[in-house]
């Protein structure tokens, strides 16, 4: 029903990680790749996008690496969804139609499963370094 893209899945660990070492120094992609078995090309081109919108920030040198640019209290997941998936939106053929409305509510749906802030989603989601769902 809904396509998912493993950009976001990606992009949402990476997040994950680097809020799990805010106050540590910047982690290095290829152990964000090995811990998540990321293709090391694949996450690079996640963490570009999510530096140029402003999630996360890069540091060069020997301690180089990635940092998230804001608090985990700071990062919208709803915000991440839209830039690493885009903004969801109904077909035009569909707008009008009897089932319009319908297909409002399940897009407006989706958005309030994911309208936390980084930090709401690892204590809602994360537990023991294992993802839980519950809806």
């Amino acid at each position: 029903m809904l396509n998912l893209s493993l950009k976001l899945h990606y992009g949402l660990l990476t997040l994950i990680e680097l809020a799990d070492y805010v106050d540590a120094k910047p982690l290095q992609l290829k152990d964000i790749s090995s811990r998540h078995q990321i293709p090391p090309k694949y996450l690079e081109q996640v963490i570009s996008v999510l530096r140029q919108s402003g999630f996360v920030q890069s540091l060069r040198g020997v301690n180089g690496g990635y940092t998230l640019a804001k608090t985990p209290e700071e990062i919208s997941v709803l915000e991440v969804v839209k830039v690493l998936q885009g903004v969801s939106s109904i077909d035009p053929k569909i707008k009008g139609s009897v089932l319009e409305g319908y297909w409002q509510g399940v897009l407006l749906g989706a958005d309030r499963l994911v309208d936390y802030t980084l930090a709401e989603f690892i204590a809602t989601c994360c537990s023991a370094n294992r993802l839980s769902y519950s809806i």
